[in-house]
């Protein structure tokens, strides 16, 4: 288990996820 891979995608797809509600 690691928390770095997790963390980086973690907060790319949080990203998009907010991207998607502003737009």
């Amino acid at each position: 288990m690691a928390t770095i891979p997790i963390t980086k995608l973690g907060a790319e797809k949080l990203k998009q996820e907010l991207h998607t509600l502003k737009t």
